[in-house]
């Protein structure tokens, strides 16, 4: 699921290889590890160096012809030297260099890029891009057509178990042929460090590392940790065959804070200010936590995926004595309470309350419920349905076969806990939405 946001390099330019050894912090029985960067280089990435025509390194490809490609003398970043495509016709093509990386590593690559009455043919929409050849893996490309000057993109990629991997600086794609002149300079390579926990792993650029001090990194780590173990002592499955669950500095889907998954795609432009407040405020960040939750998700009974996420990130916070930051405050365990019974924009008070409906109003509903009956019941309920396999068909249906549930465990009328007309607002909210 995306999470919205709301108010929410070791560059490679030489050819070498540089590694450090691993070492292993002990916490609370956990062993976290510290990789550093493999690094591994592109050859002329600023395309400074060369001889005749050509960029020392780096070779072209076309799908068809119609396409020059020219090392360009003063036309890059700063007057320095580039590389461009013009295309007179519809093509996809390319400048490539093949790079040995370290099979299996997250891996960002980024470039600079400008265009020039950049067009599609018909629809197509990927126009100036970096990419990995030969595989569906390519920049975001929005706003690489039509003429634009120089901005940095980015492409997120893991490398393959040989390692070869071979980059294109690209005007068109597979399927997405353009004319135009596409402009690139000083294209770079970052593999992201990975530091691991029991249940969870984090890969991370490393000057995002470096803003942790001492060891708070692995303080962090440890209460992913132990939120994953909660999460699983709650619904009593775990997500994608019990594999550790990955939290990646990301480059996709810009204007979303965090994308569920595995792994967890965080976007860079994010990361280093939560750092700041995880490393300075033993912050536990209600971000993460909520990607971890949708990642524990199960569609028998799951009617509304962002009040589940809150719903459940609530019982590993109470457990733990969490503290998580929102709406400029810090709430530490069952304090979280309060920012869904009045301080949250979506709160009850604000929303069920008045016959409107929003999901953190509805998690303040759930968590009234448990201050009446306790979590037993919310765990035979998850467990009810995996056992069974219920799934029903609509959303107000799960909902009403969960409260049913919750009743029957708990011996409780669980609905007796919602006020005149709640029930209504938040059916009526499923049946339609």
């Amino acid at each position: 699921m995306k999470k919205k946001l709301k108010s929410f390099c070791t560059v490679l330019s030489l050819m070498f290889l540089f590694q450090v050894q691993p070492h292993n912090i002990a916490l609370d029985g956990g062993i976290y590890t510290n990789e550093a960067n493999a690094v591994t280089v592109i050859s002329n990435g600023n395309f400074e160096s060369g001889s005749g025509n050509a960029p020392t390194g780096w070779s072209t490809d076309a799908w068809t012809t119609g396409s020059s490609f020219t090392w360009e003398q003063s036309a890059g970043r700063n007057g320095s030297k580039c590389i461009s495509i013009t295309s007179n016709s519809y093509n996809d093509a390319r400048w490539v260099q093949t790079v040995q990386l370290t099979p299996n590593k997250h891996y960002v690559l980024s470039a600079y890029v400008k265009g020039e009455n950049i067009n599609p043919d018909g629809t197509a929409t990927t126009g100036a891009n970096i990419s990995v050849m030969d595989e569906w893996t390519v920049s975001d490309s929005t706003e690489s057509t039509g003429t634009f000057g120089w901005k940095k993109i980015y492409l997120d990629f893991v490398a393959p178990e040989s390692g070869s991997v071979k980059l294109g600086c690209r005007l068109g794609f597979y399927g997405s042929v353009m004319s135009g002149k596409a402009y690139f300079d000083d294209i770079e390579i970052i593999e992201l460090q990975r530091r691991s926990g029991r249940n969870v792993y984090l890969n991370l650029e490393s000057s995002q590392w470096s803003i942790f001090t001492g060891t708070n990194d692995t303080r962090w780590i440890g209460h992913l940790d132990d939120a994953y173990d909660k999460y699983y002592e709650l619904v009593g499955t775990k997500p994608y065959n019990g594999t550790n669950i990955g939290i990646k500095s990301a480059h996709i889907y810009p204007g979303y804070w965090a994308i569920a998954g595995n792994p967890i795609n965080w976007n860079q432009p994010y990361v280093a200010e939560e750092i700041y407040k995880i490393n300075t405020d033993d912050d536990w960040s209600f971000g993460i936590l909520h990607e971890i939750g949708h990642d524990f998700d199960q569609d028998g009974w799951n009617w509304d995926a962002e009040f589940w996420a809150n719903t459940k990130m609530y019982y590993v916070v109470e457990q733990l004595g969490g503290k998580v930051f929102q709406n400029n405050t810090y709430y530490v365990g069952s304090q979280l309470e309060n920012y869904y019974r009045t301080h949250a924009s979506g709160s009850y008070a604000n929303t069920i309350a008045n016959r409107t409906f929003k999901g953190d109003g509805l998690t303040y509903c759930f968590i009234r419920i448990k201050n009446v009956i306790g979590w037993e019941p919310f765990k035979m309920t998850f467990r009810y349905f995996t056992s069974s396999g219920a799934n029903p068909a609509s959303k107000v249906a799960k909902f009403d076969l969960f409260l049913d549930k919750l009743t029957e465990y708990s011996g409780y009328d669980v609905r007796s806990t919602f006020l005149t007309g709640e029930l209504d607002t938040i059916r009526n909210y499923l049946a339609a939405n």
